[in-house]
């Protein structure tokens, strides 16, 4: 693992939605972590947290499980160069971000739609993002930044671990409205199909009605001019 410092910028992003209300022990901050391209959805810190395996699962889920299931530990990358088997995280040498992380996801996962959280542990603070709606591959790439300070106010570049925490979620699909631009982002779950009678025959029907009402019309109009 290189350890090359770089110049970071910290990007301001609003949380696309919001869950009930958060614990007392975190707080939203702004969202400066990447995955597969994509911007976290919703990011949180917290205080120095015990940094067991059970005790970071519950702080995850008792922030973002919201009414969904649990998530799980997945896999956890240690700080000072040793790497699992899972996770791995490098400093970058240019960017926006001061680190690049690649998460080798288990075959149990893969493929499937996910919810997950990227959990970083620093030695005062504990920063959690999550990412919602993820169809897995067999890898995850993406960057974070490491913008946190100690307690004398000095930036510090460094984090004890990096660990992540999954759960299946359902898909979700967006299609388009027809005639109905302001609609074009509907997004539903679990899509089935419809029994409809065929569309051309509507339209026909339709057109048809439409051209036998203007018909009327017209020749009420003449009577009564006549």
């Amino acid at each position: 693992m290189k350890l090359i410092k770089a110049p970071s910028t910290v990007i301001v992003i609003s949380a696309c939605f919001l869950f009930g209300a958060l614990p007392i022990h975190a707080a939203m901050i702004t969202c400066s972590a990447t995955a597969n391209g994509l911007t976290a959805n919703l990011c949180i810190e917290a205080n120095k947290i015990n940094p067991s395996k059970s005790n970071q699962t519950s702080y995850v889920n008792d922030n973002f499980q919201d009414s969904g299931d649990p998530f799980s530990f997945v896999g956890k990358f240690e700080g000072n160069g040793v790497e699992s088997n899972v996770l791995k995280v490098d400093t970058l040498s240019s960017g926006q971000y001061q680190f690049d992380y690649e998460l080798v996801v288990p075959s149990e996962w893969q493929g499937k739609v996910v919810d997950w959280t990227l959990l970083i542990k620093q030695a005062n603070s504990t920063i959690a993002y999550l990412f919602s709606g993820i169809e897995l591959d067999s890898v995850i790439t993406g960057s974070f930044n490491n913008f946190w300070t100690n307690p004398n106010g000095k930036s510090v570049n460094n984090y004890s671990h990096v660990s992540v925490f999954m759960r299946e979620t359902q898909k979700t699909e967006a299609f388009d409205i027809l005639g109905f631009p302001e609609f074009d982002e509907v997004v539903v779950n679990n899509l089935s199909p419809l029994s409809l009678p065929e569309l051309d025959v509507y339209w026909l029907l339709s057109i048809g009605l439409i051209g036998f009402g203007w018909s009327r019309r017209n020749r009420l109009r003449t009577v009564q001019f006549i």
